[in-house]
């Protein structure tokens, strides 16, 4: 495992968001990337999320692109159920349960590749970037007081 991200407490059932992460499982990262883009599913866009947050995890952390990337693991998990309870005839009332899940991807290195360390180019952009999210960070802190 190279890198990982999670999301909890998707207001969505664990069940339709299967359905999308069987789709994508074992699956090289861009071409997931590009299902996730074009699939009908509510879930796509959760997923898609959680699978671009992993890869800017292992970029900024390691310097791997998303070519060198696959999903080596995947899950939905069942979040707890919020009880709500809806009206019906003759004074009674029905239980509805609004169900959560929690998303869990892994993502590894492709069998046979080697891992790519940033060229300096590379290192002194994403060393620039970070200085500005600093900079940001104090102006922002300076304007607060």
């Amino acid at each position: 495992m190279v890198g990982k991200a999670s999301v909890t407490y998707v207001r969505m059932s664990a069940r339709k968001v299967r359905q999308v992460i069987n789709v994508i499982r074992g699956k090289d990262c861009p071409w997931a990337l590009a299902q996730l883009v074009h699939l009908n599913k509510r879930a796509g866009f959760h997923v898609g999320k959680l699978l671009r947050s992993a890869l800017a995890n292992v970029e900024s952390r390691l310097g791997h692109t998303a070519d060198q990337l696959y999903i080596s693991k995947i899950t939905a998990d069942i979040g707890p159920s919020m009880k709500r309870f809806r009206p019906r005839a003759m004074g009674r009332s029905s239980r509805i349960l609004k169900r959560t899940s929690h998303i869990h991807v892994e993502l590894d290195l492709r069998p046979g590749q080697s891992p790519v360390k940033r060229t300096p180019v590379q290192q002194s952009a994403a060393a620039r970037i970070q200085a500005a999210g600093r900079r940001l960070k104090k102006m922002a802190a300076g304007a607060k007081t």
